[in-house]
């Protein structure tokens, strides 16, 4: 098996050592590996990052900033879509401030 070969990078407010990023050209073997081995150092480094910030730095190793953002923003539009239209909304019940289901309104 290669040595994988990292460089500093930034991840999040953190300098952590990852894999080197791809330039697009390789195997369809060598990209899933680079995925699981980046993947498994991102997640073993990044205790306090979030994930938005996770995903774009395997995004960007991985030759696929653009995928992951175009991804991501459709999943945000189908979410503001959804939590801010009024008509999607669903009343389960009536509470007061205690909490206590109200029956009579």
């Amino acid at each position: 098996m290669e040595t994988l070969k990292q460089v500093k990078t930034c991840l999040g407010p953190k300098k952590v050592f990852l894999p080197i990023p791809l330039d697009g050209t390789d195997t369809e073997d060598k990209h899933s590996l680079h995925f699981y081995r980046t993947s498994a150092k991102i997640k073993h480094e990044s205790v306090d990052v979030t994930y938005a910030i996770r995903i774009a730095c395997l995004a960007e190793i991985l030759s696929l900033t653009s995928v992951s953002s175009l991804t991501i923003a459709e999943i945000f539009r189908i979410f503001d879509n959804q939590i801010f239209d009024p008509e999607r909304w669903d009343i389960r019940g009536f509470y007061d401030n205690t909490g206590t289901v109200i029956n009579d309104c």
